[in-house]
C-alpha cells in the first residue's frame, strides 16, 4: 500500500507561456506520472505550487482510501512491500497543424 511517504523520480515538463490580457509571462510544470501542474510568474513559484498540489491530492487520496487506485490508473506499478513505481515517461515534441 501507499501508506508511507517515499521519494520517487518523475519527469517535470515547464512551459513558458506569455499570458497578453496580463502582459506577463507564466510558468507552467506539469508532473505527467501524477497528471497535476503547478504554475507561477518563476519557475520555482511554479515547482513549489506543484509539491503543494501533489500534497494536498495525495493526502486527500490516502483519506478516502484511493490512492493505489489512483496510481495504477495512472501507470503505476505495484512492488513488493507495497512499493509503487510510476511508469516510463518518453518525451517528445512533435509538429501538429492547427
Amino acid at each position: 500500500m501507499a501508506n508511507s511517504e517515499t521519494s520517487v523520480q518523475v519527469t517535470l515538463l515547464v512551459s513558458k507561456v506569455f499570458v497578453p490580457q496580463e502582459n506577463k509571462t507564466m510558468v507552467i510544470v506539469f508532473c505527467p506520472e501524477l497528471d497535476t501542474e503547478g504554475f507561477g510568474a518563476s519557475r520555482e513559484e511554479a515547482e513549489k505550487n506543484l509539491r503543494e498540489n501533489l500534497k494536498i491530492n495525495v493526502i486527500m487520496a490516502k483519506a478516502q482510501g484511493f490512492l493505489n487506485d489512483k496510481l495504477l490508473s495512472l501507470g503505476w506499478t505495484e512492488g513488493k512491500g507495497g512499493k509503487f513505481t510510476p511508469p516510463e515517461i518518453t518525451v517528445e515534441k512533435v509538429s501538429v497543424t492547427l
